[in-house]
């Protein structure tokens, strides 16, 4: 996770969830130095996250770039913990939370190459909440529906880790060591509203990486890590539902309808509820939205994530001109098995009308034809024909896979100019796959290159390409820091779910430029400074796309806002 993916989910989650910004950060620095101190056995670590350039600052010697695995799970569990509270404080009347954690941590013994560590420890975590959503509980169009719940969950875990040293100072390596872990956990859910209790549920997760250092410039790094999400509460026994934007192939404006087999696909429009005196002129309605329920589902299984990274760290050999020059470059990989899923509307509606090969026939029978309810010619909403209480809930289900594999390279560069310091950093990551599987029975969907839309995965648009490139100026106590930002130009999500159709639009690449200046006021204290900057200089407004998720664009990942200034005094005494 970049330091610019940091700063862009939280001014996304503050804007969004309505909290505060600082305490945002403060939650996601706390959580990182946590555990940063955990990892490294430092109990006074204080580590900082600069509000405009997204740089940490760190009391100890610590090499952050190593630390993706740690930043991006501490970074997110912290924002979703923040977010959990203020929808609490909205929606539930009563919340408990108690948490509990011991550890020891020491050296075994010493092996040739150094000390063995380890640490040993305990967690439990307990939680107690209801849910009175009151007489909107749903479904509403355009928003997620909800139903009361209350209940109780818990999890009690074992946990381990080792820094095994192998070798110290040979030929072919000059530092060679293994970090491993393992974490037993047992799950508890109890439904208190509908007296249901299923028994506990045990897990395993274990890691381990590898960190070989050949020369003194050199360090290859490669590891492997198996996830555990347990399914959660609403995901056992909580309905909902949704009203997402969807695409309708029996309208005459379609390819599929000017397409080879436009005759059948007419018969099975008809069949699936579209008048027959229609048939020839139906146009959907724009904008239209489509209505799904969802139901818990107890018999979830907890879903398994094996993930695989190798990467090359290079520190400067020389002096002069090139001597703080480092770059890192790693690729990655992650593979979902059996995720825990809720059916899309459109990738059912897709399935039905055989855009990916899966009703060859056009057959109104097809299990994915059978839910379909249309009303003036739109689906009005989905019904599952299978849902056993007879009220076309569609439950959430282990079933088919997500993976995806990425490529990091980040470059940073000093270097002595006349007057004071320059310092650049580059990051440019490359989205290689994003692909999910909603069923065994689908295909695997690449989603990469493609920009979302309103219910399909908010907050997920995942451009191929996306680079980060700051300077930073520094004269005595003045610092002068540029920034650009470029995302990648992607087509439209929905060409994707509905392949061979082109009335989408996408989005073109973009590029953002702030500038800041900064002053150390050292007479007010070592800490204190004042801060000033305009961001997205340039005025650059978001790409407009359709179908979009809100306002004509994606507001998760474009500046909604335009060029803006700000004015920060930090006094600290």
């Amino acid at each position: 996770m970049s330091s610019t993916d940091i700063l862009r989910y939280i001014d996304s989650i503050a804007r969004d969830k309505e909290i505060d910004k600082e305490e945002l950060f403060a939650a996601v620095e706390t959580a990182v130095a946590q555990a940063l101190a955990r990892k490294y056995g430092i109990d006074d670590l204080e580590l900082k996250l600069n509000r405009d350039s997204g740089q940490w600052v760190c009391n100890y010697e610590v090499a952050l770039q190593d630390q993706g695995r740690i930043l991006a799970q501490a970074v997110k569990q912290a924002i979703i913990t923040k977010v959990r509270e203020a929808e609490r404080d909205v929606l539930y009347g009563e919340f408990e939370q108690k948490i509990g954690e011991g550890f020891i941590r020491g050296d075994l013994f010493d092996l040739p190459a150094g000390p063995l560590s380890v640490v040993f420890g305990l967690q439990a975590r307990h939680f107690e909440y209801e849910l009175d959503p009151g007489p909107s509980a749903g479904p509403i169009s355009g928003l997620n529906a909800q139903t009361p719940s209350k209940g109780k969950n818990s999890f009690e875990d074992v946990f381990m880790e080792a820094l095994v040293p192998i070798v110290r100072d040979a030929a072919w390596a000059k530092s060679l060591d293994l970090n491993v872990g393992y974490r037993v956990s047992s799950a508890e859910f109890e439904d208190e509203l509908n007296d249901i209790k299923p028994p506990s549920d045990d897990s395993d997760a274990y890691f381990a990486s590898l960190s070989w250092q050949p020369l003194d410039y050199l360090r290859v790094r490669t590891g492997f890590q198996r996830s555990v999400r347990a399914p959660n509460f609403g995901e056992l026994f909580d309905g909902g539902g949704s009203a997402p934007q969807y695409f309708d192939p029996c309208s005459v404006t379609t390819v599929a309808r000017r397409g080879p087999n436009a005759a059948q696909l007419r018969a099975l429009c008809i069949a699936t509820g579209l008048n027959a005196a229609q048939a020839d002129v139906y146009v959907q309605t724009p904008g239209n939205q489509i209505s799904i329920t969802t139901a818990g589902n107890t018999a979830l299984e907890p879903e398994t994530a094996d993930s695989f990274s190798i990467g090359l760290v290079f520190t400067s050999p020389w002096g002069g001109a090139l001597e703080n020059l480092q770059a890192t470059l790693d690729y990655s990989r992650i593979k979902i098995k059996d995720p825990i899923i809720d059916p899309s509307p459109n990738v059912i509606v897709a399935s039905c009308y055989n855009y990916y090969g899966t009703n060859p026939t056009f057959n109104p029978a097809h299990p994915d034809c059978q839910g379909i309810v249309r009303a003036g010619g739109d689906i009005l909403f989905l019904s599952s024909p299978f849902d056993p209480t007879g009220n076309g809930l569609y439950p959430g289900v282990n079933a088919g896979e997500i993976k995806g594999d990425s490529i990091d390279l980040q470059i940073n560069y000093g270097i002595r100019v006349p007057g004071g310091d320059l310092k650049t950093s580059l990051l440019l990551t490359r989205l290689l796959s994003s692909e999910k599987q909603d069923s065994p029975d689908l295909p695997l969907i690449d989603y990469s290159g493609t920009v979302t839309f309103f219910g399909e995965d908010l907050g997920s648009s995942a451009p191929e390409m996306k680079a980060n490139l700051s300077a930073v100026y520094t004269v005595g106590n003045f610092a002068f820091d540029a920034r650009v930002r470029w995302i990648d130009s992607m087509d439209n999500r929905a060409g994707a779910i509905f392949p061979g159709e082109t009335s989408f639009t996408g989005v073109p690449s973009v590029t953002y430029l702030d500038l800041g200046a900064s002053w150390k006021m050292g007479f007010l204290g070592n800490d204190s400074q004042l801060r000033i900057g305009v961001n997205n200089v340039t005025d650059k407004q978001p790409p407009v796309y359709a179908p979009n998720v809100q306002s004509g664009t994606e507001s998760s990942l474009y500046d909604v806002i335009g060029r803006r200034i700000f004015g920060q005094i930090i006094l600290k005494f």
